[in-house]
């Protein structure tokens, strides 16, 4: 063989390793892309089952209602080669309509009570009183602008053990969540790289 021909296929077998090493990083970059797509989608789906569970946990579910705020915790992130997670406790606007209630991310959604208050050092729930001395559910009274679920010189509770689930939002998500990555996302990879790396294509 000639150093003509030698230098020929020499630069021949080095452009078709570049052209292979791009079409290969480029199949890698739509995979990624496309994974944290389809994980996005799958995780905000594992959580709104999550809260969905959560509230009919609890009977009457008198605060199935207030879901709506919990499922607008979950915030994502996707990027062509990540995907963050986290939550936002400023989304809860839900009790008796105002925002700003860290308080019940921790309370509801970190350790799972189904509404209620803490006094004296436990969490209870109002119940009050009919004028004839028949018990009912609490309701809200509301006085001065607000909400008062609280004992005052004006209306007085009888106090009642809130109801707590058997695991917390946050618990429960998370335990599915460890369920999905031994599962299902390393085969979701697989299965899209597999589809783009067929398409691999090395124009020379």
């Amino acid at each position: 063989m000639s150093s003509k021909q030698s230098d020929f296929y020499k630069s021949y077998m080095e452009t078709l390793q570049k052209k292979a090493k791009e079409a290969v990083s480029k199949a890698q970059e739509k995979t990624f892309e496309e994974y944290f797509e389809v994980a996005d989608t799958k995780i905000r789906d594992i959580y709104k089952k999550t809260i969905i569970d959560f509230y009919q946990d609890y009977t009457p579910p008198r605060f199935y209602d207030r879901r709506g705020s919990l499922f607008n915790l979950i915030q994502t992130k996707r990027g062509s080669d990540y995907l963050s997670i986290w939550f936002d406790p400023s989304k809860i606007s839900y009790r008796n309509g105002y925002a700003g209630e860290d308080g019940l991310y921790e309370t509801v959604f970190r350790q799972g009570w189904h509404g209620g208050a803490m006094v004296h050092g436990s969490m209870l729930y109002p119940v009050g009183k009919y004028e004839d001395g028949k018990p009912r559910a609490y309701d809200g009274t509301y006085k001065d602008g607000y909400y008062k679920p609280y004992e005052d010189e004006d209306y007085k509770y009888s106090w009642t053990v809130a109801n707590k689930a058997a695991i917390s939002p946050l618990d429960d998500f998370k335990k599915r969540l460890d369920k999905y990555q031994k599962t299902e996302y390393q085969e979701d990879y697989e299965k899209i790289w597999n589809k783009n790396k067929s398409n691999i294509k090395i124009d020379m």
